[in-house]
């Protein structure tokens, strides 16, 4: 079942249509802009084709939008209002019905009223934009006004269900955040602390002779040791043996090290930002400053 109202769902696939139209027109790949505003490319496909389900919560699609409207070089801001976060728009009742008549509105524009009738404010789309006009009757609006009017109490139930469900999430997500870097800190914090124990002093040599040393056996598991130290701000993605560890964008002085059994990857927007260090060898730069670039590492390249 969709999360969205009807009327997030009709202005959604209109956005997402137009966005993908004018893209197409340009020549962009989807990935492109998946790279470019850190968008996730299944949000983007589901954003392009108006797929709700796949979606998050209409706040954070608001912000999709503009981030995807302003790569495409559009108004990333007016494109995002037209898409509600609430439940449902408030639109012009009859009390404004003479207003309605006496206004003028370009072919092409995008009318939303949001607001109670005392307080209502017009956000408009230029017809350059291309997107359809919207304009809603009074009588009926009042008619849909009156049908909904018994299910304002499960609206509002479920329109709280889903800002705690948001709540939740970003909560969940800071507190993973936090725990695991405790747990690094901790455990460098340890390894600091303890001791070298020191060496014994070697037997005396007996008279007979020794048999001879007995070579080490390798170690069965080896594992893959990445460490990476951002020098500049960048976008990192980490991915360990097929699995999104980190996505997101580093503040200069971070610090971490990941380890893989088979396959590391690392993928930068800034390289020349990013110092690597493979089973604790002399750090490296990723890259190029400014240079989107990634490295992979596995068993069988060492």
């Amino acid at each position: 079942m969709s999360h969205l109202s009807l009327e997030q769902e009709e202005q959604l696939q209109k956005i997402g249509t137009y966005l993908s139209q004018l893209r197409q027109e340009k020549s962009i790949p989807i990935e492109e802009v998946a790279d470019t505003t850190f968008i996730r490319l299944h949000i983007l496909q589901a954003l392009e084709a108006g797929q709700s389900e796949p979606l998050p919560e209409p706040v954070y699609i608001q912000g999709f939008i503009r981030r995807y409207a302003e790569f495409l070089g559009l108004d990333g801001p007016g494109i995002a209002k037209t898409f509600p976060v609430n439940s449902g728009l408030s639109l012009k009742t009859e009390e404004t019905e003479e207003t309605e008549k006496t206004e003028e509105s370009e072919p092409g524009q995008l009318v939303l009223y949001t607001g109670t009738p005392s307080q209502q404010k017009s956000q408009t789309l230029t017809s350059a934009q291309k997107i359809p006009r919207i304009v809603a009757k009074s009588k009926t609006v009042k008619t849909v006004a009156k049908s909904l009017q018994p299910y304002y109490p499960y609206i509002i139930i479920v329109s709280l269900i889903s800002v705690a469900g948001g709540l939740i999430y970003l909560l969940n997500t800071v507190f993973t955040y936090l725990t695991n870097r405790q747990i690094e800190n901790s455990s460098v914090a340890q390894e600091q602390t303890t001791p070298d124990k020191p060496e014994q002093p070697a037997p005396a040599p007996k008279p007979e002779p020794k048999p001879p040393p007995k070579p080490k056996p390798s170690p069965s598991n080896p594992l893959i040791k990445v460490s990476l130290s951002i020098t500049e701000q960048s976008w990192v993605r980490v991915v360990v043996d097929g699995k999104i560890e980190l996505e997101e964008t580093l503040p200069k002085g971070y610090q971490k090290t990941w380890i893989a059994k088979q396959k590391l990857t690392v993928r930068s927007g800034n390289a020349g930002g990013v110092l690597y260090t493979v089973d604790q060898q002399q750090a490296k730069s990723l890259g190029k400053r400014g240079a989107v670039v990634q490295r992979s590492f596995s068993l069988a390249a060492q």
